[in-house]
């Protein structure tokens, strides 16, 4: 038997039945979302939880009904849905139930659910889940909301301060591959792919290096994917990752065609073996 959810989106007591299209189908979509949150499958799987509508109203209180399928019929998801079904729940219990509320899910399910929420302060006055079977349902008014809500910004402000802020300006120097040219708040630029990290990086040139740079190249063979080595201010973001360069000069690295068999007749121990060759270079 196929896992069910309901939803009833009702309008704020300030607004009576001013219930607008837009709140209704957004509370009802980041619950769906948050659903999805719950299931760990990958979202091309065959046993990916999909939640198909099963009816909906037209008046106010808006309410629709929605069934766990999968991609595959054969594949039975109603196990998987019931998880998704009671991790949702819990995370609404120790949200909206407790006195302290507190944050027991991820970031990713932190998003819809914090959207949801804050509908819930402002336009819709109250959101009724009811998880079907045995599972209890979840009422949300604004009184919990704003408890909820407060909780979940708590939580991500102290994840956020256990991480190292890496926003720097340093000088130095990076090597990548030109991917484009244009122009970044008037003044010309080049957006380079960083070879280590395969970030991309506007790299802005002052004019006159601009000036510089065209009379010794033709623009347009520089920007067709050369590799340079770009010199100036490297500006980091809170990742550490560099994200914008005022460049003081460049550098067009030039590829140079090795001969594999001349190399390999290169004769850098002088005619001696390996032993020979460091006990000289020992001696001396």
């Amino acid at each position: 038997m196929a896992e069910k959810i309901k939803i009833k989106v009702h309008p704020s007591g300030t607004s009576s039945d001013m219930l607008t299209v837009a709140d209704a189908m957004r509370q009802v979509l980041d619950f769906i979302e948050l659903l999805e949150k719950a299931d760990p499958a990958e979202s091309g799987a065959p046993d990916k939880i999909i939640w198909r509508l099963a009816y909906a109203t037209t008046n106010s209180p808006f309410e629709i009904g929605a069934e766990a399928t999968s991609r595959d019929p054969v594949i039975s998801v109603a196990a998987k849905a019931r998880m998704a079904k009671e991790t949702v729940r819990s995370a609404l219990s120790n949200l909206v139930e407790v006195v302290n509320p507190i944050v027991t899910f991820d970031a990713e399910m932190a998003k819809p659910l914090s959207r949801l929420l804050e509908r819930n302060l402002n336009g819709i006055g109250r959101t009724d889940i009811d998880f079907g079977d045995d599972i209890s349902p979840a009422i949300i008014v604004h009184a919990t909301a704003q408890a909820a809500h407060l909780a979940i910004e708590r939580d991500r402000l102290a994840k956020e301060s256990l991480v190292p802020d890496l926003t720097r300006t340093e000088y130095g120097s990076f090597e990548g591959e030109i991917i484009s040219a244009g122009m970044f708040h008037n003044s010309p630029s080049l957006v380079v792919k960083h070879r280590l990290t395969g970030e991309k990086v506007i790299s802005v040139f002052p004019p006159e290096l601009a000036f510089r740079i065209g009379s010794q190249h033709n623009w347009f063979e520089v920007w067709a994917g050369r590799r340079v080595l770009i010199h100036g201010e490297l500006h980091h973001d809170r990742d550490g990752f560099i994200r914008k360069v005022t460049a003081f000069d460049i550098e067009v690295i030039e590829e140079v065609e090795v001969n594999l068999s001349e190399a390999r007749r290169i004769d850098l121990l002088d005619g001696l073996t390996v032993s020979d060759f460091l006990d000289r270079q020992w001696a001396s």
